[in-house]
Order: C-alpha cells, then sequence, then structure tokens
C-alpha cells in the first residue's frame, strides 16, 4: 500500500487533537454531520515516500491540477518556498483531500501558505464533508504556525454547495485575487471534425491559413527551444504592456527541470526564424496552458493558429485527453485580444472554485491583500 499509514483514535469531545505519531502528525477533527459523528485525519505525507506516490495517488482525484504535483513543488522550492504535503483521510481510511502547499516564513512568526490549484477534494462528490475537511487543514496549519496567512485556490469547479462550504469553514474572498478563477476547457478525446466544429468561422479560417504557411514545429525542453520560449513571450508582455507576464530563461529552466518529462515546449519556424512557441504541463492525462509567445513574422503569419493545432496534436499523441486552456478575465481590457483567441477555439467556459483566504487575525490578512495588490495583479 503506497498510502501513507494513519491510526485511529478515540476522541473524547467534538474538538481538534494533534497527536505525534513517529515523526509525522495526524490532525484529527469530530464534526456533527446528519446526525452523526465524521473525524476527519490530515496527515503530513511521508518524506521517504518516492515523489511518483504523491502523483499517483493525486491523479486519482476529478480536479487534480499539475499545480498539485511535486515537481511543481520542488520548482517553487527554488523560489523561496517550502513545501509541505498533506493527506485527509476519513475514520476508515478513505481519502477526502490532498494538499500541497507551499510556505513563506517571515519575521515575528509570520507564516504565508499559497496552495495553488488545492486543496483538492475530487475522491469524493461530498459537498457536505468539504467544510470539515477544510477546517481540519486549517486547524494542523494552525498548530504549526504561529501567525497564519493561508491562501486557496482549487481546481474544483464552482458550484452554490462549494461556495457555502468554504463560507462555512470560516472562509472567505479575498480583496485582491491573483486570477480571474475562468479558464476554457477542452475534450481532445473527440473526432477531429467535431473538434473544428466548435471553432468559430473566423478560427477555422485563420487555422487553414496558418497551416499553409510553410511553418515547421519542434517540440524540445534545450536550452534553445527555453530562450526561444522566453524571447518571445517578452515580446507579448511589452506588446500588452504588461510586465507580469513576462518571465525569465532561469525560471523556465528550473520548471522544466523540476518537472521533467512532464513539460512540453512548442516551437514554430519559418525558415530558420522563430515565430511562435509555448510551453505546457502535463500531469495525468490532463495538460495545462502555461505561457507563450509570438512575433511579427508570427502574427503576420497567423502562427500561434496553427500553433493551437499542432499543440492539441502533440498532446493527442501522449495520451492527453483534456487541455486547461489557461485563464480568461471577463474584467480586464487587456485581455480582450486573450480572450477573443482563446475562446474562439471553441472549448468550454469553465468557472472554478477560486480563490479563498483565511487569516489568524485580520490586519496579517489586509496586509497580504495590500502587498498582492501593489506587486502582483491578475495573471
Amino acid at each position: 500500500d503506497d498510502s501513507p499509514a494513519h491510526t485511529s483514535i478515540e476522541v473524547p469531545s467534538l474538538a481538534t487533537t494533534a497527536i505525534k505519531i513517529g515523526v509525522h502528525c495526524a490532525f484529527l477533527a469530530e464534526v456533527s454531520l446528519d446526525g452523526g459523528v465524521f473525524m476527519v485525519i490530515w496527515q503530513e505525507w511521508p518524506s521517504e515516500n518516492e515523489p511518483r506516490q504523491w502523483d499517483e495517488s493525486l491523479t486519482l482525484a476529478s480536479d487534480r491540477s499539475v499545480f498539485q504535483c511535486h515537481g511543481w513543488g520542488e520548482y517553487k522550492r527554488q523560489d523561496g518556498w517550502e513545501p509541505l504535503r498533506f493527506v485527509a483521510r476519513a475514520a476508515e481510511g478513505a481519502p477526502l483531500a490532498m494538499a500541497q502547499i507551499l510556505v513563506r516564513r517571515y519575521t515575528f512568526g509570520i507564516c504565508v501558505c499559497w496552495i495553488p490549484g488545492g486543496p483538492v477534494f475530487g475522491f469524493s462528490k461530498a459537498h457536505s464533508r468539504v467544510s470539515a475537511t477544510v477546517e481540519g487543514l486549517l486547524q494542523a496549519l494552525q498548530h504549526r504556525f504561529k501567525h497564519l496567512y493561508v491562501r486557496l485556490q482549487p481546481c474544483a469547479e464552482h458550484s452554490p454547495e462549494f461556495s457555502y462550504s468554504m463560507v462555512q469553514a470560516g472562509l472567505r474572498r479575498p480583496t485582491s485575487q491573483l486570477s480571474s478563477g475562468y479558464t476554457v476547457s477542452f475534450k481532445l478525446d473527440i473526432p477531429e471534425p467535431d473538434f473544428l466544429a466548435k471553432m468559430t468561422a473566423k478560427h477555422r479560417y485563420y487555422l487553414k491559413q496558418s497551416r499553409t504557411s510553410g511553418i515547421s514545429w519542434e517540440i524540445s525542453t534545450g536550452p534553445t527551444a527555453i530562450s526561444t520560449l522566453v524571447a518571445l513571450n517578452l515580446e507579448v508582455a511589452r506588446r500588452a504592456q504588461v510586465d507580469s507576464m513576462a518571465t525569465t530563461e532561469q525560471k523556465v529552466r528550473d520548471l522544466c527541470s523540476a518537472m521533467q518529462h512532464q513539460s512540453l515546449i512548442l516551437i514554430g519556424r519559418q525558415g530558420t526564424r522563430a515565430a511562435c512557441a509555448c510551453l505546457a504541463l502535463l500531469f495525468g492525462k490532463r495538460a495545462f496552458y502555461l505561457m507563450a509567445g509570438t512575433n511579427e513574422l508570427g502574427r503576420t503569419s497567423s502562427a500561434s493558429y496553427a500553433m493551437f493545432g499542432q499543440l492539441i496534436d502533440a498532446l493527442k499523441g501522449r495520451g492527453i485527453t483534456e487541455l486547461d486552456f489557461g485563464g480568461i478575465d471577463p474584467t480586464s481590457q487587456k485581455a480582450r485580444g486573450v480572450n477573443h483567441y482563446k475562446l474562439g477555439f471553441g472549448g468550454r467556459i469553465t468557472q472554478y472554485l477560486g480563490e479563498w483566504e483565511w487569516a489568524s487575525n485580520r490586519f496579517l490578512g489586509k496586509a497580504v491583500n495590500f502587498v498582492i495588490s501593489r506587486t502582483m495583479g491578475r495573471t
């Protein structure tokens, strides 16, 4: 059994108890549910377990996210975050949730916990248990850290029941959000004629025209591919006048190194000149479109349309059946061009559960939101 062992303990009242089990901590929370008692056990994932065991367990959830995978956590470690990994189980041992928590510590005992793409709840559809599960996680983190700010961003689809559970657990919407919470989703395991039929007529036209423009394609995560992608992405950031879109070669190298076979860079060239490029991350049978770039040469030949078609073919060849095409933002004027491009391919608009926060005191919550509003903005 690859899952971490757990021990059931009698809890004398409706309270949270922390106990030591070897070098790991288990956090037990009992809550009243439908006239009975429901127990959640949050347990730290054993560090001696291989990374693939975490990822294999995570892929069993319907709302799995690449931003909860082991490789992403190790990539963020190089950026100053400490990844902690926890799994929640019911008393009978069934998995309820998993959470890779990125931790940053500051002076005076202040700690920021960021959970991108998580917690992952898709092992069960029992929304009535979500609030108890989240409460248990917050209690486990409070046991570790003195002054605590937590931000969650699950990849579960939004629903009134799910949102209600977040509020029940004591969370609220942050005043400064990092993303819109909307994306465009594609099912790739359908015949190509059906896929094309979902596109707008203009997108089909541009796709057809760009496919005849003599673009050659390569897939690589080598140094040349990385530098090409970063240069093209920087051109897009400059045109859009959004500095936060730009990245560095070192960051992309670190990402590809941490993700290994789970990253894919696609580059389109006309002759020897690069025209467009994109980076996708792969997790199980799901792909996540992370970043892209194009220059004037690519814009003239509508290369980004052919790139989308080529990316779909590459993902299908790797057994991928779903694509998260990345964020769209209905409230941003600067995102109008991106929204038009992404939506024209006929994917389904998906609203995630989005960002939620909890702080041990309101001043800490306000301070974190102030810093985000001044330095990070939506991506």
